[in-house]
């Protein structure tokens, strides 16, 4: 099954990625580390080579003719297939929240509280629909209010 993690706040961003990205290794995981920029993507690289001193981990950017096998994809550009399928699909979820509420930030961190918003939301909406649905089309297999009759006849002799 896939899945997605998104580390925030970390003291070194790059080395949580590489950590990682290493221990999805050790796994049998692929994993896409998205970089911002080519620097930062340069920086991850020099990392995954360098880093422990005794380990590798095999990687290559997402533009590289060997990503298909590789297991660690370091992406930084953000005109790749991959990345525009992403953003170009949760756009269409996201554009109604975009300006709703400020999205506040911190040297290189951003909060995007519009996107936080738009996921409680389309919870909020997943539910309401699961609900209907079940008060719709549930039909229970048999009575739900048993009932049972008994009848006694008694006949009293006089002798």
């Amino acid at each position: 099954m896939t899945e997605i993690l998104f580390y925030t706040f970390a003291d070194n961003p790059l080395d949580v990625a590489r950590r990682v990205a290493a221990k999805a290794y050790g796994q049998g995981r692929q994993v896409m580390i998205y970089a911002p920029d080519a620097a930062t993507a340069d920086a991850i690289d020099r990392l995954l080579w360098t880093t422990p001193a005794l380990g590798f981990v095999p990687h290559c950017r997402d533009s590289d003719t060997q990503a298909d096998e590789t297991p660690v994809l370091i992406g930084a550009n953000p005109e790749s297939p991959i990345v525009a399928l992403i953003y170009g699909f949760t756009f269409l979820f996201l554009f109604p929240f975009e300006g709703m509420v400020a999205t506040p930030s911190a040297g290189s961190i951003v909060l995007e509280l519009s996107s936080l918003f738009a996921m409680l939301i389309y919870a909020l909406i997943a539910w309401v629909v699961e609900r209907t649905v079940w008060v719709l089309f549930y039909r229970p297999r048999g009575p739900v209010v048993g009932t049972t009759q008994t009848t006694t006849s008694e006949r009293h002799i006089n002798p």
